[in-house]
């Protein structure tokens, strides 16, 4: 019974603390990539929203998009800054000699743009906005990863039946073989070369796949209980050269063989979108 929950790359997370919206998009990518929108004030938080984001997410490309809602509030902040700073403008260009009708909003906008970033504020509910928004993320991950893992666990239990199936049926095919081998041999030669009639039990035994069969089980019970998706993949691959391995000694199974390597490629297809 799998005890830590399995996290897909595939979410989103939303919240909304006061006039501070925040939205957090992650999609597949091999390493962790991070990439932020943030209001002017708050560019100075990025290396920390940066750092957050990382503690939760392990793998994925992140979209953090941070807005500010446009409410009356805001609204008439806005207004009461650009009257204020259209008064000093206002009193500089009639100290030197211009009319007060240059200072236009267009210039007024230009100033703000030129004088950078304005200090960090609010950085307490930016933080509790973000911390929310990544827990929305992580808990639509976990669900996805969950589905994910379910399908994958289907999978390997369709494999091993397969495996049952191969190994209950090999020693009989093996059996069959040395006696074939044996008869065919007689067959040729009126006194057969004991020489050659002692080797097959050997070329018998280089067909056996139980070693084959115990590392691909132990590779699956591995599988089953890690959440890693880097891990999984390496198993996956050692458990793709078991089966090659299988399937070159039971080349009577090939139809089997061929089954259990389209399932661990679908099993691979899925793996690739958990973190």
């Amino acid at each position: 019974m799998r005890k830590m929950p399995i996290f897909s790359m595939t979410g989103f997370g939303r919240s909304a603390v006061a006039s501070l919206v925040v939205e957090i998009q992650s999609v597949n990518r091999k390493q962790l990539e991070i990439q932020c929108s943030l209001p002017r004030q708050f560019l100075s938080f990025e290396p920390e929203l940066r750092k957050l984001v990382s503690q939760h997410v392990s793998r994925g490309s992140v979209s953090v998009r941070v807005t500010v809602q446009g409410g009356k509030q805001a609204v008439a902040a806005c207004v009461s800054d650009l009257k204020a700073l259209k008064k000093r403008w206002e009193t500089v260009a009639v100290e030197l000699g211009f009319s007060k009708q240059d200072i236009s909003l267009p210039f007024l906008l230009e100033q703000i743009a030129l004088e950078g970033p304005a200090p960090v504020q609010n950085t307490k509910e930016l933080t509790k906005a973000l911390s929310l928004a990544l827990s929305g993320l992580r808990t639509m991950q976990e669900k996805e990863g969950t589905a994910l893992f379910r399908d994958i666990t289907s999978r390997l239990k369709l494999i091993e039946k397969h495996l049952s199936h191969i190994e209950t049926t090999f020693p009989t095919t093996i059996a069959t073989l040395r006696q074939t081998l044996t008869q065919r041999l007689t067959e040729l030669a009126q006194i057969a070369d004991e020489r050659l009639i002692r080797e097959i039990p050997a070329y018998a035994e280089k067909l056996d796949i139980t070693e084959e069969l115990t590392r691909l089980r132990s590779h699956m019970s591995q599988f089953l209980t890690t959440t890693s998706g880097r891990k999984m993949e390496f198993l996956l691959q050692e458990m793709g050269r078991e089966v090659n391995t299988i399937g070159s000694k039971a080349q009577s199974f090939s139809s089997l063989i061929v089954d259990i390597k389209t399932e661990l490629e679908k099993i691979r297809e899925q793996v690739q979108n958990i973190e």
